[in-house]
């Protein structure tokens, strides 16, 4: 019964995440180098990005039901630390981005990776994705379809060899 509801509660949360391509690239050197100078004076903040990542933890695994906005939020808080790391993870054009999606029905969301551009993860309940899309669209910002692997990126790499 508990692998059902981890499958369960996993097909949920796949199926209320959006992925959009910012059109920004940037290198992450910079970026990465800016945060970890930061990180001493960070550390109540990287603190509480750890207690984040125990809390969806328990909430993937001991819930029946996930909460998409228990999750959402979750990423919405670790988003507002994130940014705080280091100047150069957001911009005004990704703050305006991560704004419409809120206003249109997002719970949450982040810039993937070192941030500074890249791709931007959204979370809102399914029947909001096409009100988020519509307008990331009159942004010129293109949606890109998501799917998780449970076997990682190694043999996925490894397929390819």
């Amino acid at each position: 019964i508990k692998l059902i509801s981890i499958k369960k509660n996993f097909n949920q949360l796949k199926d209320s995440i959006l992925i959009f391509w910012t059109g920004i690239k940037r290198s992450s050197e910079p970026i990465l180098k800016e945060q970890s100078q930061n990180n001493k004076i960070n550390l109540k903040q990287l603190d509480q990005l750890r207690d984040y990542t125990v809390e969806f933890y328990d909430l993937l695994n001991n819930n029946e039901n996930i909460s998409i906005k228990f999750f959402g939020e979750l990423i919405h808080k670790s988003w507002m630390i994130k940014r705080s790391l280091a100047q150069s993870i957001t911009n005004d054009f990704i703050d305006k981005l991560y704004n419409i999606a809120l206003k249109n029905g997002a719970f949450g969301g982040k810039i993937c990776g070192a941030g500074g551009g890249g791709f931007m993860l959204i979370v809102a309940h399914p029947e909001n994705h096409l009100k988020i899309i519509n307008e990331f669209k009159k942004q010129n910002i293109k949606r890109y379809n998501l799917n998780f692997d449970i076997l990682g990126s190694g043999s996925k790499v490894f397929e390819y060899l």
